[in-house]
């Protein structure tokens, strides 16, 4: 395997970082001379960006070249580069690797099959696949999905699905299906995941697609998939639960058509046993876009995350005092967040009276929760994370004063079997 010896740093910094003096009077080399493969080369890209390898350590015949060699993992020897470089050897192994791999036909194909997938070129995959390209090759230089995950075209994932090799179950390192996949990356696209759908062998939990669709998708994302007959609105994983966490403009719509289509309001997660009433006030996945602002997309989400409550409350068969595992209630979650403005909308239900003395497996009431997150807010360091939103006093002066003004309403309704004992029920009613 051929090799160079590098003295000259100019090809690492810059031309300008050799003296131009003669050779006499150069000073000696800091270091000593490094010897390295004439294969190294920079990390791999896509083949259109190959071509920068020419120069600094070869190029790509001399990467080629120097793979055939089986010990050249044994003989790599870090470049001055290198040792100032946070990757090291990293990205020269990781090219030798790729280009030792692709010495293997059915390497080049299969690539050559992802990149035509991911840009969504039928005839090009058409092509591949009748000169032995596999269906299920991982593109090397690129990311480990399968050409399936790559396309958007409806027409190239109709020829990959239908190939007689084809595996439609394949999970990426991350554990996603590639119906998960395709529904994370293709919100929209319910045609393309229509065609992977009506697939015999797909196992459409794996992943839990429906989740995701109900955290980002469309509804009518939603609907091509409930469309399947293996899967339920009623998923326990719980849609509605993530629908009502979702931080973009379609969160309402989201929740409304979940209701319209039949999901239970009640539906305990299968996690902890929580409702999607304690999740209103939880954020999933927040992105800022160049040109906003953050406060006021808080803001934005707050309103519709308070429109969303509202909804739910005016189902009649909403448990509004329903607990989780720990025994809390939609009160005490929405009052631990300092959330005034949700906490205001609940209270004024007349079915979340017993919440505001329940007590959860802490025993601690709403009233407690709230004034104890409030200590811990207060405790907190100036650089770590705030409670957005959060206006625990409001909250607290409101908890109070919604308990006192309904234990004097209940006061005065003295149940007959208590009429000659008012003092004990005044009693008891302190006693909440």
């Amino acid at each position: 395997m051929g090799s160079a010896t590098v003295t000259d740093r100019s090809s690492f910094m810059g031309s300008g970082a050799m003296s131009r003096s003669s050779a006499a009077d150069a000073p000696a080399p800091r270091a000593a001379p490094v010897v390295f493969p004439a294969a190294a080369a920079r990390s791999l890209t896509p083949d259109s960006e190959e071509d920068g390898l020419t120069g600094r350590f070869g190029g790509r015949s001399a990467i080629r070249s120097a793979v055939a060699d089986p010990d050249w993992r044994k003989k790599l020897v870090p470049t001055e580069y290198e040792r100032r470089s946070c990757a090291g050897m990293g990205p020269r192994i990781r090219a030798m690797e790729i280009a030792e791999a692709r010495r293997d036909p059915k390497v080049v194909l299969g690539d050559e099959l992802s990149g035509a997938a991911g840009a969504n070129d039928a005839a090009r995959v058409r092509s591949l696949l009748e000169r032995g390209a596999d269906p299920n090759h991982v593109h090397f230089t690129v990311c480990s999905d399968v050409p399936l995950c790559r396309t958007k075209s409806p027409e190239v994932a109709r020829l990959l699905v239908e190939h007689p090799q084809i595996d439609v179950n394949i999970k990426d390192i991350n554990d996603y299906s590639i119906l998960s996949n395709m529904v994370l990356h293709n919100r929209a696209n319910v045609e393309l995941v229509s065609v992977l759908l009506a697939h015999k062998d797909l196992d459409v939990h794996a992943g839990r697609p429906i989740k995701i669709a109900a955290r980002f998708g469309t509804c009518d994302m939603l609907r091509t998939l409930l469309e399947h007959p293996k899967l339920d609105i009623n998923d326990a994983c719980g849609l509605l639960h993530y629908a009502v966490c979702r931080t973009d403009s379609a969160s309402v719509e989201t929740v409304k058509w979940l209701l319209d289509h039949g999901v239970d309001p009640n539906l305990r997660q299968d996690d902890n046993g929580s409702t999607a009433l304690m999740w209103v006030g939880g954020w999933d996945s927040l992105t800022i876009e160049i040109g906003e602002k953050e406060a006021v997309k808080r803001r934005q989400i707050a309103a519709r995350q308070v429109e969303i409550l509202s909804t739910l409350l005016a189902r009649s068969d909403l448990d509004v005092n329903a607990t989780d595992a720990q025994k809390r209630t939609a009160l005490h979650r929405m009052s631990v967040a300092g959330r005034v403005d949700l906490v205001e909308v609940l209270l004024q239900d007349p079915r979340v009276l017993p919440s505001i003395w329940h007590q959860d497996s802490d025993g601690k009431t709403p009233l407690d929760a709230a004034v104890e997150a409030f200590e811990k807010e207060k405790e907190k360091k100036k650089w770590e994370v705030p409670a957005y939103l959060s206006k625990f006093e409001e909250v607290i002066a409101l908890l109070k004063s919604f308990a006192e003004k309904k234990r004097a309403e209940l006061e005065k309704l003295v149940p007959g079997e208590l009429s000659k004992h008012p003092g004990t029920w005044s009693m008891a009613v302190q006693s909440l």
